[in-house]
C-alpha cells in the first residue's frame, strides 16, 4: 500500500473518531513537506466526500481549513449535495453551506484553473445543490418580504445590470461585492444557459416558498376558525425574464 493511501486511511479513521482537528494537523504536516501541495491533492483524491465534508464543516472563514484551498469543483459539488441532505439539521446545514460557499468558492485555490464559476456550475448541477444555492442568495431570516425584495433586486440586475432598484443604469462597481450573494448571482448570470435557467429556478423557488407560507397561514386560520375555506394558490406576478432581455 502506497504512503498516500495509508495517509488517507489514517485521516478517515480520525474523522470516524471525530478527531477532525487531528486530521487537519496531519494535513498541515503534509503541507510542510517537499512538494506538500501535490501530496495533499493526491491524498484527498482518495478520501470519500463524507470525510472531506466532516473536516470542512468544522472550519469557516474566521478559522479556515487547509482543505479549503485544495477542494476541486467536483468534490465541492458532491460535498454541497451531501450537506443539503442533513435531515434534522436543515438550518445548521444551510449555515455550514454558506460557510463552505464563501470559503471554497470565493477563496484562494491551489489550482489557479479552478474559478468560482467552475464551483458554482458543479453546485448547480444537482437538485440539492441548486436548492442550497437559492438559500445562499436569498435572505436567511426566512421572511417572505425580505425574500421578495431580494428576488426583485436579482430580476432588476438581470434586466439593468444593477442591484439598485432606483436605477436603470448598469453599475460598473457591481462586481466589487466579494464573497456574497451578489457575486454569486453575477457569476451565474454571465453564463447564457445557466443565467436563463437560474431565473427560471428562482421563480420556481419563490412560488414554492409562497405556497408553503400560504399553507401555514391556512392551517393557522383553520385551527382557530374551523369554517375557514381554503383559497386557491395564485400565479406569480413576475414571469421569468425572457432570453435576450438580460442587460449582461
Amino acid at each position: 500500500m502506497c504512503e498516500k493511501s495509508k495517509t488517507a486511511i489514517q485521516l478517515s479513521r480520525m474523522v470516524s473518531l471525530s478527531d477532525v482537528r487531528g486530521a487537519e494537523q496531519v494535513l498541515m504536516e503534509l503541507a510542510n513537506q517537499p512538494d506538500g501541495d501535490s501530496q495533499i491533492m493526491a491524498v484527498i483524491e482518495k478520501l470519500p466526500s463524507a470525510d472531506l465534508l466532516a473536516i470542512v464543516r468544522e472550519f469557516d472563514l474566521g478559522s479556515p481549513s487547509l482543505l479549503h484551498s485544495f477542494i476541486t469543483p467536483k468534490q465541492f459539488g458532491a460535498m454541497i449535495q451531501m450537506e443539503g441532505q442533513y435531515g434534522s439539521e436543515k438550518s445548521a446545514a444551510t449555515s455550514h453551506a454558506h460557510s463552505m460557499i464563501s470559503a471554497i468558492v470565493f477563496g484562494e485555490h491551489v489550482d489557479p484553473d479552478n474559478t468560482p464559476a467552475d464551483f458554482l456550475r458543479e453546485m448547480w448541477a444537482s437538485e440539492e445543490g441548486t436548492r442550497m444555492f437559492m438559500k445562499f442568495i436569498l435572505p436567511s431570516g426566512g421572511l417572505i418580504d425580505d425574500e421578495d425584495r431580494r428576488h426583485e433586486q436579482i430580476r432588476h440586475f438581470a434586466e439593468f445590470g444593477t442591484f439598485d432598484l432606483e436605477s436603470e443604469i448598469p453599475d460598473p462597481t457591481a462586481m466589487n461585492h466579494d464573497m456574497d450573494w451578489r457575486q454569486a448571482v453575477q457569476i451565474i448570470m454571465t453564463e447564457p444557459y445557466e443565467g436563463e435557467l437560474f431565473l427560471q429556478e428562482l421563480e420556481s423557488y419563490k412560488n414554492k416558498r409562497e405556497e408553503e407560507e400560504r399553507k401555514k397561514m391556512e392551517e393557522a386560520l383553520q385551527k382557530f376558525h374551523p369554517n375557514y375555506t381554503k383559497t386557491a394558490p395564485t400565479a406569480s406576478a413576475n414571469p421569468p425574464v425572457a432570453s435576450g432581455e438580460s442587460a449582461l
